[in-house]
């Protein structure tokens, strides 16, 4: 690969928050937490849904790029 592709490849891993096991964790401890309280968590839930929705997109923008590299 050469340095141009891996540096996109690099940039598409920093974007990607759900890639990141402490935010993934985090988000997943306060929504078990409201659970827990009786008070269900629709804004952190849409939050995370929107985290994997671009997760996925990231995902697959980098299946393209090591494609094509």
């Amino acid at each position: 690969m050469n340095k141009k592709l891996k540096k996109s490849i690099e940039k598409l891993t920093d974007m990607d928050l759900y890639h990141n096991e402490d935010v993934r964790n985090t988000y997943i401890d306060h929504i078990v937490s409201n659970l827990k309280r009786g008070i269900y968590p629709t804004t952190s839930l849409s939050r995370v849904k929107s985290l994997i929705a671009k997760h996925n997109k990231i995902v697959t923008a980098k299946k393209n790029l090591k494609r094509r590299g």
